[in-house]
């Protein structure tokens, strides 16, 4: 019926979005500086590698994480992995 071929186009979108979004978070986050940011995407492939996803799930997200991690290693210089506890999103 056309009602449910709303509802599956509505999901669809919804799902093609959000993979949209995911997708260009993680592209954000592992684009970024490698000098300034090689120890926070080294932790993120490193968690990703143990099965524990802590990529951001969205472009603001993924702008927020590199915030912070730009504003901590600003004052503590570049931290060697594991030394920062980014918060998982």
């Amino acid at each position: 019926d056309s009602a449910g071929d709303l509802d599956n186009l509505v999901k669809l979108t919804t799902i093609k979005d959000k993979t949209r979004e995911e997708y260009l978070a993680g592209i954000l986050i592992l684009q970024s500086d490698p000098k300034r940011f090689g120890a926070l995407i080294a932790d993120l492939r490193n968690d990703h590698a143990r099965g524990i996803d802590g990529y951001p799930t969205t472009i603001a997200r993924a702008y927020k994480c590199l915030l912070i991690f730009a504003r901590l290693t600003q004052f503590q210089g570049q931290p060697k992995t594991k030394v920062l506890h980014i918060p998982h999103w």
